[in-house]
């Protein structure tokens, strides 16, 4: 809006302009604005300018979720950063030339962001930067791991469960503060036998890092390893038509009397089924 006034030679004189546009903040980035004065004589006169309007919070904040995270050699992990910054932040990580990917490489606050983990193990550190001010950021640590599986119980033949290959856990970061239940699964009955794992499996047209349980009702369950709430993949039972069963199969019953195990103690009850899985 522009108001004017007729100085004595009956020209226009202004007074004020006013602009109004209903884009936001975010939308300003994205371009020039272009202001435009037009006088009321006849035939009009018009002038305008071309501005550049950088809009920048007094005090920028950049955080990153995850707070931590451990992927298998180019698994895939989504990423997001939270911040003010009205040009968002860019995406990085080190060491430098690790060969880890984003898409995209820059976001807004709130958006996510596909992270493919780099083909070699070893340890690194993911970090949004602010747009605006390079030198605010955010950042987590990634353990990248190269192990195909847990296969057999106690990691291998020797038994000696050992992980040769865990990069995201340390005697330091093991605590009360930062290690701790994640998530939990429902199956149908006790589980002793160890569970087994194996990175990205596929299943379904998708792939999946999978922890194999057995249960002690005969069952197997297939769950994703990484998935909070929980995903179940599949389930079997083991003593069914479909895996040589005849029709009638069932546990076998366990308690303290009266029955073929657990007397005694009853330390497997109230049946035994799977005990182990290799």
């Amino acid at each position: 809006m522009v108001d004017h006034q007729r100085d004595a030679a009956g020209g226009t004189v202004i007074q004020r302009l006013e602009w109004h546009d209903q884009r936001n903040s975010h939308d300003y980035r994205l371009g020039p604005l272009t202001f435009q004065v037009v006088d009321s004589a006849s035939p009009a006169q018009s002038r305008s300018v071309t501005l550049t309007l950088t809009v920048t919070p007094g005090t920028i904040t950049v955080s990153i979720s995850p707070a931590r995270a451990a992927l298998s050699v180019t698994q895939n992990l989504t990423v997001s950063a939270t911040t003010n910054d009205p040009a968002g932040v860019s995406w990085s990580i080190s060491p430098s030339g690790s060969g880890g990917s984003f898409n995209p490489t820059s976001s807004q606050s709130g958006t996510n962001v596909t992270f493919t983990a780099p083909s070699s193990a070893g340890v690194y550190t993911v970090t949004a930067s602010s747009v605006t001010n390079t030198a605010l950021i955010a950042s987590f640590t990634l353990g990248v791991t190269d192990l195909a599986g847990v296969y057999t119980y106690h990691n291998d033949l020797a038994r000696d469960g050992a992980n040769t290959h865990e990069y995201a856990l340390t005697t330091a970061n093991v605590n009360t503060a930062s290690f701790g239940h994640l998530f939990s699964c429902p199956v149908d009955g006790a589980v002793y036998a160890q569970p087994l794992w194996v990175a990205k499996l596929s299943i379904g047209g998708a792939t999946h890092n999978v922890v194999f349980v057995a249960t002690e009702h005969d069952s197997l369950f297939a769950f994703d390893a990484d998935a909070s709430p929980c995903m179940q993949l599949w389930s079997v039972s083991l003593i069914d038509t479909n895996h040589g069963g005849l029709g009638g199969e069932t546990t076998v019953p366990s308690g303290p009397t009266g029955n073929l195990v657990g007397q005694g103690g009853g330390d497997i009850t109230p049946e035994v089924g799977s005990q182990g899985l290799r």
